[in-house]
């Protein structure tokens, strides 16, 4: 396999990603009793018996991202110096770690963690 096909392999990875992302997610939400997509977060799918089908979901679609980063690189690295492509991927997993961080913190702060989630979904404690 040469550079080029391995490249375009992982570039593909990337297209792929969002649209299987959003077709497993609508898939569960539609077939969720209880789930309303304009209340519930769709990350909210992972909760409950059918909750391992979205986990798998997030880590499948973020391995094809990764993937797909990694065709990026190889794709810009040689016009790219490494140190350049690093600080960038740094940045954007920052920006990326902050912004989950607030969603987290926001939902505890205001209580709503909880109460957002539909009945259905929440295994009892």
């Amino acid at each position: 396999m040469t550079d080029t096909t391995t490249t375009k392999r992982l570039l593909a990875a990337g297209v792929i990603a969002t649209p299987l992302f959003f077709t497993v997610a609508f898939a569960q939400a539609f077939s969720r009793d209880g789930f309303d997509l304009s209340r519930h977060m769709l990350s909210q799918l992972a909760m409950g018996d059918l909750g391992w089908l979205q986990i798998a979901n997030f880590i499948v679609t973020g391995t094809l991202f990764m993937a797909a980063a990694g065709g990026i690189v190889y794709t810009v690295l040689p016009q790219t110096n490494p140190e350049l492509m690093s600080l960038l991927f740094a940045v954007a997993s920052l920006i990326g770690w902050a912004w989950i961080s607030t969603i987290c913190i926001h939902l505890v702060i205001t209580g709503t963690a909880e109460t957002t989630a539909p009945r259905d979904l929440v295994r009892p404690s």
